[in-house]
């Protein structure tokens, strides 16, 4: 079963190109720490002498992400695995191509980089790092010019990854160096609707005016009121309404995103 991108990682894909600094934030379970799994065990497989690595905020993150990564491996087919020589449980190294050319490349999922060099760097959950200082000025100094940082996350609340988010937001031009933001609301995933529609009386005030202001259709309104209604029976002492729980894991905006993951 070949991996078949859903409508926001198609999007990110294009809006990112071959960008080499990029900065996504993001409503949850859009799958772009999936994507870049893929992504980065693909150049693995088939670009001499890369080495990829996906940096976790936490170790239980590390071992999901090997996992996706080990998953895709596992299952390719006999005929196009390469020759494997696993020196860590959370690295795959490949030494030769499944016709004999050589490789030398490698992939691996950590909390932090180890020594050497990385050409291609892809940090989840990056507003939930402890350390932004150690991982800007030790991490990413890995990757060379020539390499590719990206950074995905759900907001966390006004930190330095607000502040740089939103420094690179706030650009217009861009050179090969600059960090390009990204933002892609609950919305933009088609999958996040459900069937049926609803009588205009039955709106409130406030689902009216959002359905005007983003577009909405009645089923993604119906969605938002499913999810805003579980959200609000599984919260667990955090004093927050459900509509404010489901801006937190399902921003419209950017700035929403930040204001409300900062809710205290």
């Amino acid at each position: 079963m070949t991996f078949r991108p859903n409508y926001p990682q198609l999007k990110h894909l294009a809006e990112r190109s071959a960008h080499r600094r990029n900065r996504i934030l993001k409503a949850r379970q859009f799958g772009f720490t999936t994507l870049y799994a893929i992504d980065y065990l693909d150049e693995a497989l088939w670009v001499p002498g890369t080495s990829c690595a996906i940096l976790g905020h936490e170790r239980e993150a590390v071992d999901m992400i090997f996992d996706i990564v080990k998953r895709a491996y596992t299952n390719l087919p006999d005929e196009l695995k390469p020759q494997t020589k696993t020196d860590t449980v959370r690295m795959l190294r490949f030494t030769h191509r499944f016709d004999g050319a050589i490789l030398d490349s490698m992939i691996y999922v950590a909390l932090k980089l180890r020594s050497g060099t990385v050409q291609k760097l892809h940090i989840t959950e990056s507003a939930f790092n402890k350390d932004r200082q150690e991982l800007k000025a030790g991490s990413m100094q890995a990757v060379p010019i020539t390499g590719t940082i990206s950074e995905e996350t759900t907001a966390n609340g006004f930190n330095e990854f607000y502040d740089d988010y939103m420094e690179a937001a706030s650009k217009t031009k861009f050179g090969d160096l600059d960090y390009k933001a990204y933002f892609y609301a609950w919305f933009e995933n088609p999958e996040y609707t459900l069937p049926g529609s609803i009588e205009p009386g039955e709106k409130t005030q406030n689902e009216i005016g959002i359905q005007s202001k983003y577009g909405l259709s009645d089923g993604q309104l119906l969605w938002r009121r499913w999810k805003i209604n579980e959200l609000r029976r599984n919260q667990t002492g955090l004093g927050l309404s459900g509509e404010q729980l489901f801006k937190q894991e399902y921003p419209a905006t950017a700035a929403e995103a930040f204001q409300m993951s900062g809710h205290d």
